[in-house]
């Protein structure tokens, strides 16, 4: 054999060895998704409030987590054109900030402290895609379990008795 027939079999072994991995790689493409995201979190509720009379004495107090830009991922994959899996996950640094005013005959107490928090967010879900692929619009479900949980300084236990986790 002639070396230019023996070139022209390797780049065609290379070829035909590449090739379905390439074809694979697309398939796959085609079936996972990623979403990155960036969003406000809002918390809706103080974390502790309190409002205490006793005759011309009252006691004052909130604690209450911080708005905060948060940031998340969602990974996606299409076992079927209709069916999916997602897992997603975010992160935010919300501090939490506390006040507490004490009234008395003898004079007002106010004091203001923030501590470090940070709150994670997590999800897994079965997802169906409502409308066919040939349809401009996507309409999902997704059902599944989410966990939100927090940590950070403001949620350690310690000798001056934080808020506890």
């Amino acid at each position: 054999m002639s070396g230019r027939v023996v070139r022209r079999l390797a780049g065609l072994a290379a070829v035909v060895a590449v090739a379905p991995g390439v074809l694979g790689a697309q398939q796959l493409a085609d079936k996972i998704v990623v979403t990155p995201y960036m969003g406000v979190y809002v918390p809706t509720n103080d974390i502790a409030k309190i409002g205490v009379g006793a005759g011309a004495a009252s006691l004052t107090a909130n604690i209450k987590h911080q708005t905060a830009l948060v940031g998340g991922l969602n990974l996606s994959y299409w076992l079927t054109d209709r069916v999916g899996i997602e897992g997603g996950a975010a992160y935010t640094k919300s501090g939490i900030k506390g006040n507490l005013l004490v009234e008395q005959p003898g004079g007002t107490v106010a004091e203001t402290g923030s501590q470090y928090a940070h709150v994670w967010l997590g999800s897994a879900k079965l997802m169906l895609q409502v409308l066919p692929q040939t349809s401009d619009f996507n309409l999902r479900l997704g059902f599944g379990p989410a966990i939100i949980s927090r940590a950070g300084s403001a949620y350690g236990s310690d000798a001056q008795l934080k808020v506890t986790g």
